[in-house]
């Protein structure tokens, strides 16, 4: 692995790995703290926008605070260049299941924790965007395997296809079946959710969660390469990511 040094508690190891799936093979970026000890380990589940080189670094900014990150490119198969103008919403809708891309992300989890220094019982999970839906229904489905649930700005109503018919998967449907720790940060500006949504939300994960919204952000305000990139609010929210993290999964120990 390369080695990257970097603000944080530690120096960071990563590329990328070819993670067996089922029936076949996808992509995802590992980064690791460089440290003695095993560490505890968290997912990404990138945006609409697929594994970019902001997304890269998020996983490297969660290393260099002391955990295992792994984020599995879901767009693999398309043969789509993340960034690119060939991704859109209805395109990623139309071409990959739900099934498919939560199936990646528990083979990812699987991928970490089976080695590379990692406690398997420490786990949480991160969700941008389009991702961060995928997150909430990754921790619904598997309701004990995740120490804690960072959804950014979320997706929380029906995903129009183009044929006209939405995702029967409604994350906001099936916060109640979430029990890990949980924190959806909203973009109050943003076109991901509305107040109706978002006050469902809080009624529905009760005292296993918290909702921030931050009424003048929209959405990719964490994405360097966006136009709606907001610095403080990125550290604000990165610093809101690392605190659940610790209080939940705990970085590495010795």
């Amino acid at each position: 692995m390369a080695v990257m040094k970097g603000e944080g508690r530690n120096e960071v190891m990563f590329r990328n790995w070819s993670v067996p799936g089922r029936g076949d093979q996808f992509d995802a970026w590992l980064t690791q703290p460089d440290v003695d000890g095993r560490t505890g380990a968290v997912v990404v589940a990138h945006g609409i926008a697929g594994l970019t080189p902001s997304v890269k670094e998020l996983g490297h900014a969660i290393s260099r605070m002391g955990y295992a990150c792994i984020v599995p490119d879901l767009y693999y198969r398309s043969g789509v260049e993340a960034g690119t103008e060939g991704i859109a919403r209805v395109d990623v809708d139309a071409v990959f299941s739900d099934g498919r891309m939560l199936a990646d992300l528990e083979d990812a989890v699987d991928f970490v924790t089976a080695g590379h220094g990692v406690d398997p019982d420490r786990v949480g999970v991160v969700g941008l965007g389009h991702g961060g839906r995928l997150a909430m229904l990754l921790a619904a489905r598997r309701p004990y395997r995740f120490r804690c649930l960072c959804a950014i700005d979320p997706v929380l109503g029906k995903v129009e296809l183009p044929d006209g018919s939405v995702r029967t998967r409604v994350a906001l449907e099936e916060a109640a079946a979430i029990t890990c720790a949980t924190q959806v940060i909203v973009a109050g500006a943003g076109d991901n959710s509305d107040a109706d949504e978002v006050e469902r939300l809080a009624t529905e994960l009760d005292d296993r969660g918290q909702v921030f919204t931050y009424p003048d952000a929209v959405s990719d305000f964490l994405d360097e390469d966006s136009d709606t990139f907001d610095a403080s609010l990125a550290t604000d929210v990165f610093g809101r990511v690392i605190g659940l993290l610790d209080s939940t999964v705990g970085a590495h120990l010795t």
